[in-house]
């Protein structure tokens, strides 16, 4: 019987560090594990791994997949804080791009946005979300939606000697020629 603490363990503590054998070992675990997880923040914590998982293998189709029906579940079943943490998942995006896709990304992370103006979203969450967003943004070559989500990171962010505030600036410096 598979127990939380057991498959916690297992994909957190010891596939993690075998490599590409250990990572396809820790997808499987977590298919068979979200189906049975004791709770919605289990699964949700299984299929965000499994996300990851299958990111790591460079499986940029099974990603993308994976990731968009962890996003529908993630709107159905979970806080708007959760929906912004998976469209927070800069390996995610870079899959998508991979994919050929990254207008669909797009479109999600839009659609996730609207969830920005719900009070019961803590400031670092709508932070990192506007953050990743714009990352994801100009490395896509979207300056004007990217300067976009740094205006509303500009107007979120109460709180300007956050660490992953300034990291964003320094990753924004303009590309010289």
């Amino acid at each position: 019987m598979l127990t939380k603490e057991l498959v916690h363990f297992a994909v957190d503590d010891i596939y993690a560090h075998y490599g590409k054998i250990g990572m396809e070992s820790r997808v499987a675990l977590l298919q068979k594990y979200q189906d049975n997880a004791p709770s919605d923040d289990e699964r949700f914590w299984a299929h965000q791994s499994l996300v990851n998982s299958l990111s790591c293998l460079e499986k940029n189709q099974e990603t993308t997949e994976e990731h968009t029906r962890l996003y529908r579940w993630t709107c159905k079943n979970m806080s708007d804080k959760h929906v912004l943490e998976v469209m927070s998942n800069l390996n995610a995006a870079n899959c998508w791009k991979d994919d050929g896709r990254i207008d669909e990304w797009i479109q999600l992370y839009d659609e996730a946005s609207e969830r920005l103006d719900n009070s019961k979203v803590s400031d670092y969450s709508r932070c990192d979300f506007l953050q990743i967003g714009a990352e994801v943004l100009r490395h896509n070559e979207r300056f004007d939606e990217a300067l976009l989500g740094l205006e509303k990171l500009e107007q979120s962010n109460k709180d300007q000697d956050w660490e992953h505030y300034f990291r964003f600036w320094l990753l924004s410096e303009p590309i010289r020629s």
